[in-house]
């Protein structure tokens, strides 16, 4: 099993990205950001720590659920809910913490920052912090001891194709250990 995070500000084409590879591995699980899922649904408010909280809450859910897929690609991990928690105002609890430890991810892809592009779920509070946003990602996960892999700008397929061969890669490299592992036993 692996699993995959797409970190980066808003507007940095995750999204687009993930869709491209979702059409193109079909028996790979891809996860829509789960922030602009609860903005379609009108989850937003105006309480950013709150609803920072609530995103984080439904990410551990489906992240339990998924733990057994071959291959989970989840545009934004934990750690972004954080550091979006810490710019809307919250306080990190104890109890929220421990998930840092708990939920780990194989490959952490951070994508560059690209023009902001307003729509139905990006605001000002995200307009207005992209460019932190673009550097307090992937420091987090850097901090964390994840090795954070930079998708660069280009065309979607080119980015598409460019993860899927690092997530094939990856899972070759997964293999072949379990195998030298046992082969040793």
């Amino acid at each position: 099993m692996l699993r995959v995070v797409f970190t980066g500000p808003p507007s940095s084409g995750k999204s687009t990205t993930a869709a491209a590879i979702a059409a193109k591995m079909p028996g790979w699980k891809v996860h829509e950001e789960i922030a602009t899922k609860l903005i379609k649904l009108g989850a937003r408010g105006s309480d950013e720590a709150e609803f920072s909280r609530r995103i984080l809450e439904e990410m551990l859910a489906i992240e339990v659920a998924n733990r057994y897929w071959p291959v989970t690609i989840y545009d934004r991990g934990v750690p972004d809910s954080f550091v979006y928690l810490k710019l809307g105002g919250g306080i990190v609890r104890d109890k929220e913490s421990k998930t840092f430890l708990t939920h780990r991810y194989d490959l952490v892809f951070s994508f560059a920052s690209l023009p902001f592009k307003s729509d139905s779920t990006r605001n000002d509070f995200d307009r207005a912090n992209a460019e932190f946003l673009a550097e307090a990602l992937p420091e987090t996960y850097r901090q964390l001891n994840y090795p954070v892999l930079s998708v660069p700008v280009c065309p979607v397929e080119e980015r598409a194709d460019l993860i899927i061969n690092q997530i094939i890669n990856q899972l070759y490299l997964s293999r072949r250990s379990y195998a030298d592992s046992a082969a040793s036993s």
